[in-house]
């Protein structure tokens, strides 16, 4: 496995669409506008946006496993696109900026594929000095045990739209 940034192989972004819709929990759409819009909301900020944050896990044949999604301000993309956890999490920007999502392909799950896209937005994080990155799940999700083992910890919980969502983070040391 490698890792590779999707600004490095531009050619992964179709792989990384793949992906996206295979690992969303949304997977019926009343429109290809509403399909659209959901890629829009979630994807296609960070690779239009962000793509020095965008890393891509690819196997010996250079076909994507997985990707991972950062941005080293959320305070500052916040401005651009809305979260609605955005809000609730915003005090905690200043210790954790950076975010990050990811999404490994079924076949390569509990792989070790998640663990190495954390670590190489890790070592990015550090190069940009940044010093913590946050990300934003479900209380009670299966991912939550991952990010745990990957040293992340939660940080604070929010009620938004009936669920009760976790902010977990993690410092990274220059």
């Amino acid at each position: 496995m490698k890792i590779v940034r999707l600004s490095d192989q531009p050619a992964l972004k179709s792989a990384i669409i793949d992906i996206f819709f295979e690992s969303s929990t949304v997977q019926t759409f009343a429109s290809e506008q509403a399909r659209a819009d959901f890629r829009a909301r979630w994807l296609d900020y960070y690779i239009e946006s962000e793509p020095e944050g965008v890393f891509v896990a690819v196997d010996g044949n250079g076909k994507a496993m997985g990707y991972l999604t950062g941005c080293f301000n959320t305070a500052a993309a916040m401005k651009v696109m809305y979260v609605d956890s955005a809000k609730a999490f915003e005090p905690y920007y200043k210790d954790y900026p950076a975010h990050l999502h990811i999404n490994v392909s079924a076949a390569h799950r509990s792989s070790g594929v998640g663990a190495e896209l954390i670590m190489a937005f890790e070592n990015a994080c550090r190069e940009q000095g940044v010093g913590g990155i946050h990300l934003v799940t479900a209380a009670g999700a299966r991912n939550v045990s991952f990010y745990e083992r990957n040293g992340f910890a939660e940080i604070a919980q929010a009620q938004i739209k009936n669920r009760t969502l976790l902010l977990m983070g993690k410092r990274v040391r220059p």
